[in-house]
């Protein structure tokens, strides 16, 4: 009976242990991921103050308009919208899509413990669909940041949604990589080197991480893409990184420019340049004295990819490059005379004499305020004119 004592306590004792939470068979490494990144995973609501007319939705409510012109009472209507973002560092700055916060007059953010805080908008990169913006709360008090990836997705790698989606808060969603390198165009924008995923992202989720297997982030999660049935897309983290800097630090995008002129490539064009596909885009123009003339680059080339994208299209490239911060030395990759070379190229600045020559065409005196533009008149008449300006 003595020698009994003792195996029966032991087969206690491994019996608590196999009962013990870090031998559960249902924590896997998904499980880990999303308890540790979590509190770094916040929910974004904001409201829109619209003015509309009282008149609205009444049968001939266009002839009240007329009828009482500016007369009638205005009626001020709230529009709420939501959606994710993730902390990106310790002072409190959250990173997001553009289309979450845009045109906000009140931003709240919902931290993981329930905790509501208000935010305001740094600044935002459209055409990368991409915003930050920053918490009001003492430093030291907030989650830690999320981590970017450092390397370039694999394809078929596990992806791993996190967001707000329907307002559903911190809802966790598992895929793959289902491809690199995608086109997006919608709200007539194109996005280009977009990550495809099979991992369910829905209205809400838009500005929430996409994880791979090591909790680091690989990309910004965006559903702005409507249409989309079963699959994903997120923007790419090496964008998402470049935007962060720009924003944090100076509060704006600076448009990257290489000064070339490009067109797309057909098929007709393609075998007339010796290519047995049509993907690229021929420079049609080499400005000279910019960046792209100093890198080599001249008229008839055909740039079949750049900073480590596939180009397919003209307006493939022309998004890319302008997801590219000035100063950024990229590699270029183009078909010349029947062979394909690498250049490299450091992208500049838009000038600035450029844009004031543009505004001049469309019949806008302008006010340069460093940053931005004060508009001091408009031709009447001209193309300003007719779309708004004032």
């Amino acid at each position: 009976m003595r020698r009994l004592l003792p195996i029966f306590a032991l087969l206690l004792a491994v019996s608590a242990t196999a009962e013990t939470p870090t031998d559960d068979p249902r924590r896997d490494r998904v499980v880990d991921i999303f308890e540790a990144t979590r509190p770094g995973v916040v929910n974004i609501y904001t409201t829109r103050i619209v003015e509309r007319s009282p008149f609205r939705g009444w049968p001939y409510g266009m002839l009240f308009d007329e009828f009482f012109g500016h007369r009638a009472p205005v009626q001020k209507v709230p529009i709420r919208s939501l959606g994710t973002g993730f902390l990106v560092d310790r002072d409190g700055h959250v990173l997001t899509n553009y289309h979450v916060v845009a045109r906000a007059d009140d931003i709240r953010v919902r931290m993981s413990d329930g905790t509501s805080v208000s935010a305001e908008l740094i600044g935002a990169a459209p055409d990368a669909d991409l915003a930050v913006i920053r918490l009001d709360a003492e430093k030291g008090t907030l989650p830690a940041p999320l981590e970017f990836a450092q390397d370039r997705p694999l394809i078929g790698e596990t992806a791993i949604a996190i967001g707000n989606p329907y307002g559903l808060d911190h809802s966790v969603t598992v895929g793959v990589v289902s491809a690199l390198d995608r086109t997006l165009e919608a709200d007539g924008r194109t996005y280009a080197g977009v990550l495809q995923t099979d991992a369910s992202i829905n209205p809400g989720n838009s500005g929430g991480p996409l994880l791979d297997i090591r909790g680091k982030v690989i990309g910004v999660n965006t559903a702005i893409y409507q249409e989309a049935q079963g699959i994903g897309f997120a923007i790419p983290a090496d964008t998402a990184q470049r935007v962060v800097a720009e924003l944090t630090s100076h509060g704006t995008i600076t448009t990257g420019w290489l000064g070339i002129v490009v067109q797309g490539l057909d098929a007709q064009l393609a075998a007339a340049l010796g290519l047995r596909h049509h993907d690229g885009a021929v420079i049609a123009d080499a400005v000279a004295d910019s960046p792209a003339a100093k890198a080599g680059l001249q008229a008839g080339d055909v740039i079949l990819g750049a900073g480590g994208h596939r180009i397919r299209s003209a307006r493939e490239l022309e998004a890319m490059l302008e997801t590219f911060p000035t100063g950024t030395v990229i590699t270029i990759q183009i078909w010349r005379e029947g062979k394909e070379l690498e250049l490299r190229a450091i992208v500049g600045a838009y000038p600035k004499k450029r844009i004031n020559g543009w505004f001049d065409r469309i019949g806008l005196r302008t006010k340069d305020l460093g940053k931005s533009w004060l508009v001091a008149g408009v031709t009447p008449g001209s193309v300003a004119a007719d779309i708004g300006f004032r």
